[in-house]
């Protein structure tokens, strides 16, 4: 069985020529010594070298002059300096009897002097019987070699460097405990062993250049790396195992690390010629020092980022783009226009202009065809969008339905507004959403960036501003931004502080224009008609706010109190005013009231509340609440339906709304609206279009209220064409609540009579 020390099977033999042989003097032993060696012979003992590890060597020549000499040795007396060498001293005769040992020797081989006096060497040394020396030892007995080797011995458990030399009587052996020696070199090699070990398998490139730049190490991974073997760069210079082409400044910055300095480059991915893809590295270099702490070389550690990098770059990209669509998102649009509007401020030939565009009625496709159809359009615009956009525009899906296009370089206005008129071309078309054909239109606003905006987020405010001007203007078209514009978003928004605190300031009231039964000339109701005392701005109709509190959900409280305030009304004028007794009061409802989930609740609350019986509050409804809420809507008319509140549908004909509206909602009168009626004298098509609603409306049970009746020709042609209920200016205007009373009280319907 081996032991820690062993490096080779058995013992390794090298043979030299045949020593000189020197003579030995044996003088006979004094008391209490085991041998005396008298004279005269010089034996010549060179340390071994090295590495020497079992290695058997001849031709020592023997040389000892014995002029060892310490303050206690006695350099006339032989056996008094072998005393104090610190080597083991052993003195056998041709019987391989031993004849004389220093103190040294008997604490070696564990024994007392007189037991090993006399005894036979392969007593004292079994380790030598039978091995490849122990021939050696009898040719150095025959004065024809000597000895010299390393060997373990394993019953002592140490290492002994070992000289045999003959003498005239036998041999002389020398023995020297080099464990701590052997100990060492095998460290020494272990951790050479362990070190390259590492390099080996650490999954970082390291390589190691000396003094003059020239590879000296270049680990598995660097020839991974590199397509280069590792022992075919040894020795090469540093330009041919790194690309200083592309990296100019790793020749200086190996320069400052010979100096003592350490040296980056970070995120290089051409660092080392390869046929394999191309990864990304990051590298540093640092001084290599020796144990003197002199700089004797450069250290390279590379470690690869590629795949970090790759996380990195889609985690960017995730951060600044729409996973829907692939466009930049909102952030990444912003820190864009950021940075065109620093630039047009720092140069003054710099133009840009920014498009904000929305996609008209997305709601009622995402409603009425499901998320997925809302998803597939807004693909199908991202990918239109970038198709008519310039090369180096920014195309972005700011949130939801709205987008965003940054245009630079723009000569003038007239550029802007070209490009606007292209993407609304491919824009506003059809689009194949789960095998049907959806036509959608786009509005759109424009903003010229080099109008000294101190905030991007101010260009993105104006853009939006102009586009909902042009919402405002019909839908499917663009505006471009105007200070007028600007004047009125700020009126806008105080609008939209003030609506808060209207309600409960009591700000709102109620004005009542008559309707007309034109067939007997009755009076049978009245229309409520919303106004805003405002403290500021005095008495407003509704359009100028209630878009604002439509947006801002406000309208859900207001409808509630004008819901509340005509029941009130009408109650009032029953019990007071002769003649009020059959009248009723329609009431415009908003879509957001729908929603709500105490909707019609709260509608039947107040009509209990008032004392009113069925048929007193007619509820009025606009085509576009149908439209975004064709479900909702349908589930709600229903169930005050049942109750005994009477349904209208608002402005019939000027919205998208279809025919077929008017059989799977149970409504029971349809208005027609006021452009229509003021039109009707001149255009023959508008009166077909009244005579068409009039009979569809009157073969499905409805009847039919016509508004923004001006003349007594209008009223008279209405007649004719069938409608059942009139109103507008040529009756009466809108009155307050103690105006219409009045009105009520005097009211025979005279003025259907001329």
């Amino acid at each position: 069985m081996g032991t820690p020390f062993d490096t080779d099977a058995g013992d390794r033999d090298h043979w030299g020529a045949a020593g000189e042989p020197s003579r030995i003097d044996r003088a006979a032993p004094g008391p209490g010594d085991a041998g005396r060696i008298t004279t005269g012979a010089r034996i010549d003992r060179s340390a071994p070298g090295p590495g020497d590890a079992d290695r058997i060597t001849t031709g020592a020549r023997i040389d000892r002059s014995g002029n060892h000499t310490s303050p206690h040795v006695d350099p006339d007396d032989p056996a008094s300096v072998l005393e104090q060498i610190p080597d083991a001293f052993i003195a056998f005769d041709r019987d391989w009897r031993v004849q004389h040992l220093n103190w040294k020797a008997v604490h070696l081989l564990g024994a007392t002097r007189e037991e090993l006096a006399g005894g036979v060497i392969w007593d004292a040394l079994p380790e030598a019987t039978g091995l490849a020396w122990e021939s050696e030892l009898r040719r150095a007995a025959d004065g024809s070699s000597t000895l010299h080797l390393e060997k373990f011995f394993r019953s002592r458990g140490a290492w002994f460097e070992i000289h045999a030399f003959p003498s005239n009587n036998g041999v002389v052996l020398y023995m020297r405990d080099i464990s701590d020696r052997k100990w060492t070199e095998r460290s020494l090699r272990d951790s050479d062993h362990f070190a390259r070990t590492i390099l080996a398998s650490v999954g970082e490139g390291i390589f190691v250049l000396d003094r003059d730049l020239r590879c000296r190490l270049w680990n598995r991974f660097m020839a991974q790396a590199s397509g280069l073997g590792g022992e075919s760069v040894l020795g090469r210079p540093i330009g041919d195992i790194l690309n200083l082409d592309a990296n100019p400044s790793i020749a200086a910055g190996v320069k400052r690390v010979l100096a003592g300095e350490h040296f980056r480059v970070s995120e290089t991915r051409d660092l080392v010629p390869t046929t394999r893809a191309q990864r990304w590295v990051d590298v540093v270099f640092t001084p290599q020092l020796s144990v003197d702490g002199e700089v004797i070389g450069v250290v390279g550690i590379m470690h690869d980022v590629t795949d970090r990098r790759a996380v990195e770059e889609r985690l960017l990209h995730s951060a600044n783009h729409d996973p829907l669509t692939g466009l930049p998102n909102r952030t990444f649009f912003m820190e864009q226009l950021r940075q065109a509007n620093d630039r047009a401020r720092r140069n003054d030939e710099f133009q840009f202009a920014l498009v904000f565009l929305d996609v008209d009625h997305f709601k009622v496709i995402n409603d009425s065809l499901g998320h997925q159809a809302g998803d597939d359009l807004l693909l199908q615009f991202a990918r239109k969008l970038e198709e008519c956009i310039r090369p180096g525009d920014i195309a972005a899906r700011i949130g939801g339905d709205e987008f965003a296009v940054l245009l630079y370089d723009m000569g003038d206005q007239v550029d802007v507004t070209a490009i606007a008129q292209r993407i609304q071309a491919s824009l506003g078309n059809r689009f194949v959403i789960q095998g049907r054909e959806v036509f959608a239109t786009v509005s759109a606003g424009i903003a010229d960036g080099s109008s000294g905006y101190e905030r991007p987020e101010d260009i993105l405010r104006d853009a939006d501003t102009a586009m909902y001007r042009a919402k405002e203007q019909g839908r499917g078209r663009f505006e471009v931004f105007d200070a007028d514009m600007h004047k009125s978003a700020v009126r806008l928004l105080l609008i939209q502080t003030d609506l808060q605190e209207a309600v409960s300031r009591d700000e709102f009231l109620l004005h009542y224009q008559p309707i007309f039964d034109i067939r007997n000339g009755q009076l049978v109701g009245f229309e409520a008609l919303l106004r805003w005392d405002h403290p500021r701005d005095g008495l407003m109709a509704p359009g100028a706010f209630i878009h604002v509190a439509e947006d801002t959900g406000a309208i859900v409280e207001i409808g509630r109190w004008a819901a509340r305030e005509a029941c009130r009304q009408l109650r009032e004028w029953r019990d007071e005013v002769p003649g009020a007794r059959d009248l009723s009061v329609h009431v415009n409802l908003s879509g957001k009231e729908f929603v709500q989930p105490d909707g019609v609740c709260q509608i039947l609350d107040i009509v209990r509340q008032a004392g009113l019986g069925p048929g007193a509050l007619k509820l009025e409804v606009t085509e576009s609440i149908i439209l975004e809420n064709a479900e909702l809507v349908a589930r709600a008319l229903e169930e005050l339906r049942g109750h005994g509140i009477e349904l209208s549908i608002d402005d019939f004909g000027t919205g998208y709304s279809s025919l077929s509206y008017l059989h799977r909602f149970a409504f029971d009168t349809v208005k027609v609206d006021q452009s229509f009626v003021s039109g009707a004298a001149a255009e023959e098509s508008n009166q077909e279009i009244i005579r068409a609603i009039v009979s569809l409306s009157h073969s499905l049970g409805m009847d039919v209220i016509a508004e923004g009746v001006e003349t007594a020709d209008q009223l008279e042609r209405l007649r004719r064409l069938g409608c059942d209920f009139a109103q507008g200016y040529y009756f009466s205007g809108a009155l307050t609540g103690a105006a219409a009373a009045e009105y009520i009280a005097r009211s025979q319907a005279p003025a259907l009579a001329g």
